[in-house]
Order: C-alpha cells, then sequence, then structure tokens
C-alpha cells in the first residue's frame, strides 16, 4: 500500500482522501450507489477506511487529461462532499460499489498525493442565507407541484420517482432528487452544487423545472398529433383490410366497377394526359374503397372524363351571311 505522509501529519482533520466521479455529482444529504474502478478511487476507498473514518471528499470531473485513467487537481471543480463510506462489495482488481452519504458542502484546495492517491485540504462552504421555516414550505409546495406536473408528461413509468418524491419531507433532500432527475449536464449540476445561498439554489431549480416543463410540454403536443395521424392512417388500413375480407367472404372481392374503370379507360381512346388523370383516379377509387364518401365524387368524376368527346369533332361554319 502506497504512503502518504501528509495525511498522517494532518490526521485527517482538514484533509480527506478524493474520489473523483466521471458523471455523477454529489449532493449533501443523499445516500446513492457510486462505482469505481480507477487506481487513485480505489486507493482512495482504501486510505478512507484504515485512516479517516470511511470519510472521503467526492467530487466532479470537469474534464479528463491523456486516456482518463488517471486525474490531475487542475481536473477537478473546486466544490465536492465530504462523505461517508456505508458500504463496500467488490474487490482492487475489479472495481468496488460503493454505498455513500453526502454531509456538507466543502470547498478543496491544495490538492495532491500524486499517481498512487489524491488528497485535499477542505474548508466548509456553508450557505451565507438559509429560508425560515415558512419560506421552505411554500418552495417544498411549489417544487411539489412541478414534479408531479413533468412525471404526467413523461412518457415512460415513473411510478417509483413519484413514490421516493412522496416519501420526502425535507426541502433540501427533495431538490437534490429533482436535480439528479432532471436531464442536466454535468455543469448544470455542479454548477447548482456551488451556488451560494439555499433559496437561490432552489429558486434555480425551480428555474430549471420549468423550462424542463415546457419542453416536454412541446414534445407531448408533437407525440399527440403524430399519433394521431398515424391512429388515422392505421384505421383505415385496418377498415380497408376487414372491408377485403368481407368481400373475400362474399365471393366479390372485387368491385365489378373497378374492373369497369380500368376497362373503359383504356378502351376510351383519350388523350395522353386525361388518360393519366383517369387512371390516377382509377387507382385512387380502388384505395378508399367504394364504400367511402369520396368514392361517388371520384366515380362521378372519371365518368365525365369518358363522357367528354376528346377526339369527336365538327366542321364549323364562320359564314357570317349565312349564321
Amino acid at each position: 500500500m502506497a504512503y502518504f505522509p501528509e495525511a498522517e501529519q494532518i490526521g485527517g482533520t482538514n484533509r480527506l482522501p478524493v474520489i473523483v466521479t466521471r458523471n455523477f455529482v454529489l449532493y449533501p444529504g443523499r445516500t446513492v450507489p457510486l462505482a469505481i474502478n480507477r487506481r487513485q478511487s480505489i486507493e482512495a476507498l482504501s486510505q478512507a477506511s484504515e485512516k479517516h473514518q470511511g470519510k472521503v471528499i467526492i467530487v466532479a470531473q470537469k474534464k479528463e487529461s491523456g486516456d482518463g485513467s488517471l486525474v490531475a487537481a487542475e481536473d477537478l471543480y473546486p466544490v465536492g462532499v465530504v462523505a461517508t463510506i456505508e458500504k463496500k462489495t467488490g474487490d482492487a482488481k475489479r472495481g468496488y460499489q460503493l454505498i455513500v452519504t453526502g454531509h456538507e458542502r466543502v470547498t478543496l484546495r491544495n490538492i495532491g498525493g500524486g499517481e498512487a492517491c489524491l488528497f485535499a485540504d477542505y474548508s466548509d462552504f456553508p450557505d451565507f442565507e438559509l429560508c425560515d421555516d415558512a419560506t421552505r414550505k411554500a418552495l417544498l409546495a411549489n417544487a411539489r407541484l412541478l414534479s408531479r406536473e413533468i412525471l404526467q408528461l413523461v412518457p415512460v413509468d415513473t411510478s417509483q420517482v413519484e413514490a421516493l418524491l412522496d416519501s420526502v419531507s425535507d426541502l433540501g433532500s427533495f431538490m437534490s432528487i429533482v436535480i439528479e432527475n432532471l436531464d442536466l449536464s454535468m455543469a448544470e449540476k455542479q454548477s447548482i452544487l456551488a451556488i451560494d445561498g439555499e433559496k437561490n439554489r432552489i429558486l434555480k431549480v425551480l428555474e430549471l423545472m420549468a423550462e424542463h416543463k415546457r419542453v416536454l410540454e412541446v414534445q407531448a403536443d408533437v407525440r399527440s398529433k403524430l399519433n394521431e395521424k398515424i391512429g388515422k392512417h392505421q384505421r383505415d388500413v385496418i377498415l380497408r383490410e376487414q372491408l377485403k375480407t368481407i368481400r373475400d367472404e362474399l365471393g366479390d372481392n372485387k368491385s365489378e366497377s373497378d374492373d369497369d374503370y380500368f376497362r373503359k379507360i383504356e378502351e376510351a381512346n383519350l388523350p395522353e394526359s386525361v388518360r393519366s388523370v383517369a387512371l390516377d383516379e382509377a387507382r385512387r377509387l380502388v384505395s378508399v374503397g367504394s364504400s367511402s364518401p369520396e368514392a361517388h365524387i371520384i366515380k362521378s368524376y372519371i365518368d365525365l372524363l369518358l363522357a367528354l368527346p376528346w377526339n369527336n369533332s365538327t366542321a364549323d361554319s364562320l359564314d357570317l351571311d349565312a349564321a
């Protein structure tokens, strides 16, 4: 095991090992699963377990250096969360699955330790202003209402998220769950963690929730219109198939007039442009079916095209005196 003199000198009072996450931001008050497999994080876990009563700093990574297997101090966001390792399974070779609980926000400084493991000094980062009880109650009520409206617009099963939110009465924990489930980038989630002031942070989350709701409403409207159009088309197809089946059962699988129209058009010696239009209408007649309200109009139009004397002419007299 690697030796870290600075950890022993400080005794873990204001310096802790650091576990770096790639696609996850931990918030105070949340108990969540976390998988680690990078060497630095595995060694940080070992140091936390042996020398720091399971305490560790968990911080998100804002960029990767090299192949991503090693993390440098400049790759980290400056705000993280002190957490306790509640449970661990796995091994150093395959990686560990942890259960961690976030406690207070902290700012990181003097990040070091080298390739084997990262350590950081930290300072508490408390909110400069906390909400009073009435404000917290109002903010929680608004958040609950918005979350229900959002979940109703999501086209998947959200029952587990709904049950989880219903079971939470603490405003901070409620908002942390909301942030975890909103479709936000890592940078956005990290920026929320770093907002100073409880009310400012919650108002920002409410703003993001309202924006997310508007996007979902537009998506739901588009989805509804598309489903309506597809539904009408599918309904027409099904009805035509049923009509075809009925005709087959009756031994009348083709309307006599369908064949008659194609035959009459071919025999009518129509001009090519007129013939093309007439054949298109005959095909449309077959497509809509003889029971369609359009069928009568199409038949009347084809009959008119066939009845007109396209190729017949008379000798006109232009003698005005005779007239």
